[in-house]
């Protein structure tokens, strides 16, 4: 990183410049020195005109290009050496995409699966070096509770708040959750032409600035206790919610909740009591397993991966929590070479400097009195 370079070589054109002065003053010391011998060779005259020694304007003419190509190696930017620069809250944006269906309540996770998802979040959030957090429940509709925060308090305390029995419909409607993280992640200016969310007068949440690498972490069991058509029409909404994602460089991150042979799903009330459980139109309870193969088709489709928090914890084979942790480090070391390339000293004022000094010496060289030729030699006869 000691190296010189140039943060602005296209600026190197501007190089021409230099070269069609010193065409020019070259013509022009020539074209004067030109008409001085057609005057000297017709008499006297010259002798009566004030004028300069040609070592004045050859000095005049190589300060003026001298100064001149100083300024294009200004414009290319010079570097050399590092510099120290404080940087704060280096992270990527994040949205927390919680699932809130009553199928989060099955407790084949204990407590429960969404009590294991926020406990989760929370051991995320202490691990995160920074950056900025969004969180977006969802169920049958989605809405975004936190807009992107620094302030990771802020988050836990919504997320602790949470409430099943608080969500508007029925199902797992993993696409619009999706679609919201977007619409919290994504500058107002890059949602224009996209497909509108449900809410389409809703500008709650939509960020205006933002990092370049974004990420989706969604926590969810992923359904399948719909009837086949709602569960097929939520599968590929989920699917179209994940190209938009991927069509704005957002990677989603989706955890498993929940084993694959399911438990019954619980009936709770306003007061956070089982009053049963949720029943067929048969009358046979309604079982609710991991969907953990739309789930790892959604984080494929944009670069990411899956996770699998079950009764044993948080991990899928050797994929654990850390990982995902160092998953989301790799995207911020990517923010953070985009937004620093290099950290490399810019060196502009050494040639700045010495080309301000020549113009000044320049303008100081041409304001000084004109010497006048002695003509006592060509009118001692005139006398």
């Amino acid at each position: 990183m000691s190296d010189a370079d140039f943060a602005n070589l296209d600026a190197w054109k501007w190089g021409l410049t230099v070269v069609a002065m010193i065409y020019g003053f070259t013509w022009l010391g020539l074209w004067r020195k030109a008409r001085i011998r057609e005057l000297e060779e017709r008499g006297p005259l010259m002798s009566l005109v004030n004028q300069r020694g040609r070592s004045y304007h050859f000095l005049r003419g190589l300060g003026v290009v001298i100064a001149t190509a100083l300024i294009v190696l200004t414009l290319m930017r010079p570097r050399h050496g590092t510099e120290t620069t404080e940087i704060k809250n280096m992270g990527i944006d994040i949205a927390i995409v919680m699932d809130a269906s009553k199928s989060m309540m099955v407790p084949d996770v204990v407590p429960d699966r969404l009590s294991a998802a926020r406990q989760q979040v929370a051991n995320l959030l202490t691990k995160l070096p920074g950056g900025r957090i969004s969180l977006i429940p969802f169920a049958g509709a989605a809405f975004i509770q936190t807009p992107l925060t620094s302030d990771f308090e802020v988050v836990k305390t919504y997320l602790e708040e949470l409430r099943v029995s608080d969500m508007p419909g029925r199902g797992t409607a993993i696409g619009r959750g999706l679609l919201e993280a977007v619409r919290s992640l994504v500058p107002l200016k890059q949602l224009a032409g996209d497909a509108k969310t449900d809410d389409e007068n809703s500008d709650e949440g939509k960020s205006d600035v933002g990092s370049k690498f974004k990420a989706i972490i969604v926590f969810t069991d992923g359904g399948r206790y719909e009837n086949p058509d709602t569960q097929q029409t939520y599968d590929e909404a989920a699917r179209e919610a994940a190209k938009t994602a991927a069509k704005h460089n957002i990677t989603i991150y989706t955890v498993g909740v929940g084993t694959g042979q399911g438990r019954p799903i619980p009936l709770i009330d306003d007061k956070g009591r089982q009053s049963g459980f949720l029943k067929n139109e048969d009358g046979s309870p309604l079982f609710s397993q991991l969907h953990a193969g739309l789930l790892a088709e959604i984080a494929e489709s944009t670069g990411g991966d899956t996770f699998h928090l079950g009764p044993q914890g948080m991990g899928l084979g050797q994929k654990n929590q850390l990982e995902l942790v160092d998953a989301l480090a790799q995207l911020g070391q990517k923010e953070f070479e985009a937004a620093y390339p290099d950290l490399r000293a810019d060196r502009y004022q050494w040639p700045l400097i010495p080309a301000i000094l020549i113009l000044i010496l320049e303008a100081w060289i041409s304001a000084r009195p004109r010497r006048r030729k002695s003509v006592s030699k060509h009118t001692e006869g005139v006398a």
